[in-house]
């Protein structure tokens, strides 16, 4: 088995065995959690391990004293068929939420953006948590085919998806 470390926040540990299992693990205490499985299958993935009490949790044992919320984001092939051919029609860049509480995942929220040849591609890094706003790597290409450096945004509050483009200056091979 292959194992991903997606997320570590909060004295937790959101890891992906390969193919599909998603497991919070809270090495201080030594509990995993195995969670269902998402609502939508994925080609690929990254994720986020939050506080449920509150997204900037400060307190130094939140492990221990709140629950936790993953939040999942997925890029899925639509496979369609031509002449007896299979291709791919474009990924779908979606996100959910698991609430250990509900022991569920949310409703899957898309992103709704049509200014590239493709949906893009969440990069397996770990995300960034800036106030109330998650932000995921992207790979993407714009509608002349050319890469473009950008970042998911998924506000935690609204629980809505946007793309965030990095400056043009900013687009050299070592990353943003």
């Amino acid at each position: 088995d292959s194992w991903y470390a997606l997320d570590v926040r909060k004295g937790r540990v959101l890891m992906l065995r390969s193919p599909d299992d998603l497991i919070v693990w809270l090495p201080a205490t030594g509990e995993h959690f195995l969670l269902p499985q998402p609502p939508r299958p994925y080609q690929y993935c990254a994720g986020a391990v939050i506080c449920a009490a509150h997204s900037d949790c400060s307190d130094a044992d939140c492990y221990s004293l709140h629950g936790f919320n993953v939040v999942l984001v997925g890029c899925d092939d639509r496979p369609d068929t031509f002449d007896q051919i299979e291709f791919f029609e474009g990924n779908v860049t979606w996100v959910s939420i698991y609430n250990l509480d509900k022991n569920k995942w949310s409703q899957t929220y898309a992103l709704e953006d049509n200014r590239y040849t493709e949906h893009p591609v969440v990069e397996q890094n770990q995300p960034v948590l800036y106030r109330d706003a998650l932000y995921f790597m992207l790979e993407m290409h714009d509608l002349e085919g050319e890469e473009v450096r950008a970042a998911l945004r998924f506000d935690l509050g609204d629980q809505k998806l946007s793309v965030v483009l990095a400056p043009e200056d900013s687009y050299i091979d070592s990353g943003m």
